[in-house]
């Protein structure tokens, strides 16, 4: 598991957001998560489970801020799959 360090962001990440910054303003979908103001840029999440997040490179991080949704149940909880898939079968 990693710390998110602003030294080891990986370039695939780097590009991602300067493709982002092209598209809207700071690169993010929120002025608060503006990374202009840190210095830095942010980690592209590939994808999670339970409260692991995995940037685009694979690396693992413990996802200590989760959301709001997945703060309650983590993301990919297995009942709320099975909730949604009998409800659309």
């Amino acid at each position: 598991m990693n710390n998110i360090n602003p030294q080891s962001i990986s370039n695939h990440s780097k590009n991602l957001f300067l493709k982002a910054s092209n598209l809207m303003p700071g690169g993010v979908n929120s002025p608060v998560r503006a990374w202009k103001n840190v210095q830095g840029s942010p980690i592209f999440i590939d994808h999670a489970s339970g409260s692991y997040v995995w940037d685009v490179d694979n690396v693992k991080y413990l996802d200590y801020v989760l959301s709001w949704g997945p703060l309650i149940l983590g993301p990919r909880a297995s009942r709320n799959y099975r909730y949604c898939n009998a409800y659309i079968d």
